[in-house]
Order: structure tokens, then sequence, then C-alpha cells
């Protein structure tokens, strides 16, 4: 509902337990993409979102959910999959939810993980998709990024200004 996104989100919830999602995690990473108010500008304030609800509030779920969601996002038109997520294995669902993804020209990019591990999360860690670590304003890796191969690009990862609940703005990291 936030102001900055504005006509711009197709939402689809394949939790659907009846929990808000207005402030959550997508809202402040939709708002660092797509944002186009005072309040908050994106990097592309021009796109639209196709938000996917494949987690719970607490950031838990699973591949098959995720790959359904990426499949749902592939057949709505879209172009660029982000990927706010990972898990510490290979996974074959999501790995064929992954190439259908590529096959269709979709664009795949993905967190590396946050567990300043020595190696990149799955599905960053997938051939084809652009792994983000984290920086900070210095361009300093945060030490709770990933690294290893896999990491292709280092993104601004602490307190970035970015869409909360209603109309409020947080400083996200």
């Amino acid at each position: 509902t936030h102001s900055s996104l504005a006509g711009k989100i197709t939402h689809f919830d394949l939790i659907n337990d009846g929990a808000s999602i207005d402030g959550n995690h997508g809202t402040a990473v939709a708002s660092l993409i797509a944002g186009d108010s005072d309040l908050v500008k994106g990097v592309s304030p021009g796109v639209e979102i196709i938000d996917i609800r494949a987690l719970d509030n607490d950031g838990g779920g699973d591949v098959f959910t995720v790959a359904e969601a990426i499949t749902l996002a592939v057949d709505n038109g879209a172009q660029i999959l982000n990927l706010s997520l990972g898990t510490d294995s290979d996974n074959a669902v999501m790995r064929e939810a992954i190439l259908y993804a590529q096959s269709h020209g979709v664009i795949v990019v993905a967190a590396v993980g946050n567990e300043g591990a020595g190696q990149v999360s799955y599905p960053a860690a997938y051939p084809g998709v652009i792994g983000v670590g984290s920086n900070d304003a210095d361009e300093n890796y945060l030490s709770f990024s990933n690294r290893g191969d896999g990491v292709d690009i280092s993104a601004p990862g602490i307190e970035l200004t970015a869409a909360g609940g209603g109309d409020d703005v947080i400083l996200f990291t």
C-alpha cells in the first residue's frame, strides 16, 4: 500500500495464511527497485513488479513453493527475477525452476546469502544466475555476506531508505 509503489504491483500469495504483507521484506525490496515518490526512489521507477509471496513472514518456506513462484512469475511475463532468498544445498526442483526461467530468457538475480560463509547459497550458485553480495556505502564487503564462486556483483546492503508499512520509510538492512 506504500505510495511509492502505487499502481506498480501485481500480487500473488502462495502462502495464504492471512498475515499482513504490508511493510515486510518484499515491500522494502520492491521499493528499492521500483519506488517512485519523494519518500522512496528506486533504481528503476518505471518498472512494474510481480510480487509473489512464497515465504511466510518469518522468511520460512520450502523449495516447492519457491519453484511454483518462479514458474508463476515467468508465465506472467517476468523478464527479471529477484530472489532475496536461499538455501545451502542444491535441489532438483529449484534447479528445474531456474532452468525454466532461463529457457524463457528471464534474467535471474539471487542473494548469495547472509551467513558469512565461504560459499554462496542456492539459487545464486546455479550457472547463469547473477549472485549478489552486500557492501556498505564505502564499498566494503559486509561481514555477514557470503563469499566465493558465484558472487558476481556486490550492492549496498545496509541502511537503505525503503518502504515500510503504510506510508512509512525505514532504514532497511
